[in-house]
């Protein structure tokens, strides 16, 4: 006859063996509870993360976890017919049915750590809150690595930051030389947006096992997020080395490259992913983003299609598909989708991709009363996921001291470096507000021979703080100009060595003029003026708040604009005439020809046909107004506010101003 080897019979077999195997050891319950649950567990192989791997030589292992079972028996907090249901249920999925057993157990015995362990794991796995559970039993088993490593696990799915990361960090004291563990510690430390700490956990990790490809995947990934570009490509290029085949670290490595504006470096990483992984839905959104980018808006859409027929919850894909074109009522049955979706989604920010695509849709279609609480629901989602990871929100006293702070220093004084500043006029800043019509005005110059469009470079927030270390240090800080100037020719010529001018068009360089003013005096500057409604609101309906955190609330939008504001009217008194030339958004798109030609003449270079024609201009353009500035110029963006009159709320304030 066949041997009986149903999940009950086996784990009585294995309770029977323990049992009469070895002897009981005096002194009742204690942490070593744990250990023989994980190697049942393990036999099993029903439970997720595994265990550590047990040593093929168990014995003496098996003997000091044993004791502690033959415990749990012989006092009768369960009996072989009770674990070995237990045992089943783990088997076979059957939480539900588990829970009231071992709940039943824990009235009888509050002290059991292991039976405590179990409860905790079972409840994660119903979805029921295991926190008490786990608190209770990682109490009872201070030493239980697996329990600490699954109570981290289980607080980091539950965005509890500060509670895993304790316990991460408990685990590690226990174990300091697994690099596992010290993973685990970073990403606590990640979310709650301790960057640096994070990363030094991976460095310690790495270090402990340089040959695991995942943690210089996740160290990159960390060093990215950081601002430490060249670092985080290095790391990338060691894990690719590692394991070649490994697409994810290409499809890492492609966003890295997106973001530092390589877009062929970008694509050509991100067609290795999709090589290697032909299946991966991550790696086919990547492949819309480019192609958005890249102003093949077709085959963006085909690409997000393709991803939702692999991933069909993928909300990257979903909400791409809005950022293709004008979405019209056809799009209906997207939108249903799109909206259940969004309700079911339990990561707040995957939910506001979709409700900014949402509210684009029913902008588009002109249905404003439903557009707008999906931009608020968004923007709010943002604003929690920020606060989730420990960042720190928009303090209007803290803006106003810093405008306050740049103003007082940058007076004509400071601008004014004869001996420091570099004569070359090659550097473009065009400037404003988020989207005022930065990225149109770039793209009409970039459309001339003559000129590189850089997009928005990171570079003067950066030059702000060396030459802010400089006065903090007692220096001259003007002296750091030179070194600043040379920097930037030197990357400037890096995007393209025969333009005679490259243009910069990160907004929030308006901070920053004053700098750029003493380093190049000869150079110009573009300054986008738009109507203040117009402008807070478009920032208001596109993902800015985890960039920009004052773009998150309306009352926020209000106070920051006011101090733009008012550095501008600083600006226009100490510069002097002729570096600045502004142009209000809404003469550029009413009369283009006229402004396009001030803006070429205003930069020094002779006027040329194809600026009119910006929008054939197949360049990469990274910024929300991608899909824009690829079609032909058009008003209907002008006073679009009045669309959402009920809802500005602080921002009609702005309009007295104007006024």
């Amino acid at each position: 006859m066949a041997a009986n080897t149903s999940p009950g019979v086996q784990c009585n077999k294995i309770a029977r063996n323990f049992k009469t195997t070895y002897r009981p050891q005096a002194g009742g319950l204690n942490h070593n509870h744990a250990a023989i649950a994980t190697f049942l567990v393990y036999y099993l192989g029903t439970m997720q993360p595994s265990p550590p791997h047990l040593p093929a030589d168990s014995g003496d292992s098996i003997q000091t976890m044993a004791p502690d079972w033959n415990a749990i028996v012989d006092e009768n907090i369960a009996d072989e017919k009770q674990v070995a249901r237990i045992l089943a249920c783990y088997r076979e999925g059957r939480f539900a049915e588990l829970e009231p057993v071992l709940a039943a157990l824990l009235e009888r015995h509050t002290e059991a750590g292991i039976v405590w362990k179990l409860q905790a794991i079972c409840l994660a796995h119903l979805g029921k809150d295991a926190s008490p559970a786990f608190e209770r039993a990682a109490g009872l088993l201070p030493n239980d690595a697996d329990l600490l490593r699954r109570r981290a696990t289980y607080l980091l799915s539950r965005r509890a930051g500060e509670p895993a990361l304790e316990a991460a960090l408990q685990l590690c004291r226990l174990a300091p030389e697994n690099g596992a563990d010290l993973a685990l510690a970073s990403r606590a430390a990640r979310e709650l947006g301790r960057l640096q700490e994070a990363i030094g956990y991976l460095r310690r990790a790495v270090g402990l096992d340089p040959r695991q490809f995942t943690l210089h995947n996740d160290l990159a990934n960390l060093l990215r997020d950081a601002g430490l570009f060249e670092q985080a490509e290095q790391a990338y290029r060691e894990a690719t080395m590692l394991n070649p085949a490994a697409a994810e670290v290409w499809c890492n490595l492609s966003i890295l490259y997106k973001g530092l504006g390589r877009h062929n470096d970008a694509e050509n990483a991100c067609d290795e992913a999709r090589a290697l992984a032909p299946h991966l839905a991550e790696a086919l959104v990547l492949a819309g983003d480019l192609a958005i980018e890249g102003g093949r808006f077709g085959e963006a859409e085909q690409w997000f299609g393709k991803a939702i027929e692999l991933a069909p919850h993928s909300a990257e894909a979903w909400a791409g598909i809005a950022r293709t074109r004008k979405m019209t009522h056809q799009d209906e049955d997207w939108a249903r989708n799109a909206a259940a979706l969004a309700d079911r989604e339990t990561s707040p920010a995957k939910e506001a991709y979709l409700r900014f695509a949402l509210g684009k849709y029913f902008d588009d279609t002109r249905q404003f009363d439903l557009a707008f609480p999906q931009f608020e629901r968004a923007n709010e989602l943002n604003l929690h996921t920020l606060r989730l990871r420990g960042g720190a929100g928009y303090e209007e006293a803290a803006q106003a001291r810093r405008i306050d702070h740049i103003v007082g220093h940058f007076g004509r004084a400071a601008l004014s470096q004869a001996r420091f500043a570099h004569p070359s006029a090659r550097p473009v800043l065009v400037l404003g507000m988020p989207r005022s019509g930065t990225s149109l005005a770039e793209q009409i110059l970039a459309s001339h021979p003559d000129v590189h469009g850089g997009g928005e470079l990171p570079f003067w927030g950066k030059a702000i703080k060396r030459y802010g270390m400089e006065a903090d240090n007692g220096k001259e800080p003007a002296a750091v100009l030179p070194t600043i100037a040379t920097e930037l020719l030197r990357q400037l010529h890096a995007m393209s060595p025969t333009a005679k001018r490259v243009v910069d068009k990160m907004p929030n360089n308006f901070l920053h003029i004053g700098l750029f003013h003493a380093a190049f005096p000869n150079a110009h500057i573009i300054h986008m003026q738009r109507d203040p409604v117009d402008v807070c609101l478009s920032i208001y309906f596109n993902a800015f708040a985890a960039s920009q955190r004052y773009a998150g609330k309306l009352q926020h939008l209000a106070h920051y604009y006011g101090q733009y504001e008012r550095l501008m009217a600083h600006w226009r008194r100490v510069l002097p005439e002729g570096t600045m030339l502004e142009v209000p958004y809404e003469a550029l798109v009413q009369h283009p020809e006229t402004w396009s030609r001030r803006m070429v003449e205003f930069i020094g270079l002779p006027w040329d046909e194809r600026c009119l024609r910006f929008h054939e201009n197949q360049r990469a353009v990274r910024t929300p107004s991608n899909w824009q500035v690829r079609q032909k110029i058009s008003t209907a963006s002008l006073q679009r506010w009045r669309n959402y009159e009920k809802f500005i709320g602080p921002l009609a304030d702005l309009l007295k101003t104007r006024a």
